[in-house]
């Protein structure tokens, strides 16, 4: 008899448990899953802001079955699970697969490009190839600039935006190819246009000869950039 009302006990005491957790999953996924930028920007753009805490990511996991590789999760843990949220919100997480290279590809036949860095995660969608980067202006750039820019660029593009917003130029075509993309040797970037929010780059490598256009986004210093 004892026994009998321990379990029913433990089986109610489980069920608040689960419906309070989902009650908590709800109100953090309104918080989550909140569109920073109108759909009048560019409609195949995804972009969340990761704010939350770590018990808000925790809880989360916990809901979704999901296991952090590292426990309390680091900023990377979080970054790779913002991302499974955010296909799994826009409902691409039977969608998505991954080629030999890595490059992922959804079985749609649409083209995908994902990108995160400690502030944001985004993924954009279009019907033809496409390279989405994301990266916050930090001064360490200017540590690496030798290992993406050319002399030309070197010289020309002095300020920490500047540099980041052409690692990002670089880093989202080298998205849009998925391969053999030397940064250094076969991207130039000819101009970077603060007020049309664009930027004009060249590539020529074993992928032929392209001019590309990318949009730019500066948002409080963190740049997303993507291939139009």
């Amino acid at each position: 008899m004892l026994v009998s009302v321990w379990l029913i006990f433990s089986i109610i005491s489980l069920q608040r448990y689960k419906q309070n957790i989902k009650q908590k999953v709800e109100y953090i996924s309104k918080k989550i899953f909140m569109p920073l930028w109108p759909h009048n920007i560019h409609q195949d753009l995804h972009l969340w802001n990761l704010t939350e805490s770590n018990d808000s990511w925790i809880q989360l996991a916990e809901a979704n079955t999901y296991f952090f590789k590292n426990f309390p999760p680091n900023r990377r843990d979080i970054e790779r699970f913002a991302t499974f949220l955010l296909l799994k919100e826009i409902d691409l997480e039977e969608q998505i697969q991954y080629n030999e290279f890595g490059k992922p590809l959804l079985k749609d036949g649409r083209f995908i490009s994902i990108s995160h860095d400690k502030n944001f995660v985004g993924i954009i969608l279009h019907e033809s190839e496409v390279g989405l980067d994301i990266q916050t202006a930090e001064e360490r750039i200017h540590r690496i600039a030798s290992k993406f820019c050319n002399q030309t660029e070197i010289t020309q593009f002095l300020s920490t935006e500047e540099r980041t917003a052409i690692w990002c130029t670089k880093e989202a075509i080298f998205k849009f190819f998925g391969t053999d993309v030397p940064f250094a040797e076969s991207i130039t970037v000819n101009a970077i246009n603060w007020d049309s929010e664009q930027i004009i780059a060249n590539y020529s490598g074993v992928h032929g000869e392209r001019i590309f256009t990318l949009k730019m986004k500066n948002l409080n210093n963190t740049f997303v950039v993507y291939t139009l």
